[in-house]
């Protein structure tokens, strides 16, 4: 191992989390040791909104705060705006004020909305106080083939419109297959004239084996696949290997000390809460031993 000079505290200032799986108080306990104390909950394929309000339920019960949270909204999953809304207001009486707004894994919408426009474009958010809204963006290649030069355009449309509503907007990139695919979008995303916060994804340290236990208890399993068997090898690898959440950190510390237009921080999708939390405290230990130094491999 050595011992790269990066900047880091500011970096781990601005990392989030997603918790969807384990025990919501490991979830807690993570987010207590990060300044932003963000946590995302998922509402993959498998789940309901049932299943959604009563994870915040219990993010509650383990002394988490409601106002840290940001709720998946997967646009294709609902009927029409009566649904939305009547989810909006349930998450609202919990004290939800920030969702990550996507199209969804559906293959077929299942009523009016085909994609996180379409819904956003309804109004309907601040009205059932949503004050924060975050929007996925792609490194490398959409699952459903959507053209590269359609996802730019619908994300910059969709920060513009959010932002028309009074809405704080981010955007946080999917996982890619190599630290260079998410750095060189957001990149570009800068040279575009983005400004928002960027948030670059990320799995977190696991096992294939508990990756793959993950993905099919949340019903991802099949559209992970769909991505390629190439893709899935090198995401699985560098997990095994812990190589990627590290790189994809220290890539990003370099490029923001670097580049003080590039301004990203990591969002890391965390599926093994307690090698994450080792490798976390194990980073941030260093980082104080050391700083402005961070360990990379």
């Amino acid at each position: 191992m050595f011992l790269e000079r990066r900047r880091t505290s500011d970096l781990w200032g601005a990392t989030t989390i997603e918790a969807g799986y384990g025990p919501a108080k490991k979830a807690v306990a993570i987010s207590r040791e990060l300044t932003s104390g963000k946590v995302y909950l998922p509402y993959v394929p498998a789940s309901n909104q049932d299943k959604v309000l009563a994870r915040v339920g219990k993010f509650k019960e383990e002394g988490g705060l409601p106002s840290s949270l940001v709720v998946h909204l997967p646009a294709r999953r609902f009927e029409n705006v009566q649904g939305v809304k009547g989810y909006l207001s349930r998450l609202s009486d919990e004290g939800v004020r920030n969702v990550l707004l996507i199209g969804g894994d559906d293959e077929v919408p299942k009523g009016q909305f085909s994609s996180a426009g379409d819904l956003l474009k309804t109004g309907i958010l601040p009205d059932h106080g949503i004050t924060g809204v975050g929007f996925a963006a792609h490194p490398e290649a959409h699952p459903r083939g959507i053209p590269k030069d359609v996802l730019d355009r619908a994300l910059k449309e969709k920060l513009a419109v959010a932002e028309a509503q009074g809405l704080d907007p981010w955007v946080i990139t999917q996982a890619a297959s190599s630290s260079r695919a998410t750095l060189d979008l957001i990149s570009q995303l800068r040279k575009d004239g983005v400004e928002v916060p960027i948030q670059a994804g990320v799995f977190g340290p696991a096992t294939f084996p508990k990756m793959f236990e993950v993905l099919q208890a949340c019903g991802m399993w099949d559209a992970v696949k769909s991505q390629g068997l190439l893709k899935m090898a090198k995401v699985g690898i560098g997990m095994r290997l812990g190589n990627a959440h590290r790189k994809v950190f220290s890539d990003v510390a370099r490029a923001n000390e670097s580049d003080p237009s590039f301004r990203a921080g990591v969002h890391f999708f965390v599926l093994d809460p307690d090698m994450f939390s080792k490798w976390m405290n194990k980073s941030k230990a260093q980082t104080a031993l050391t700083d402005p130094v961070v360990a990379t491999a």
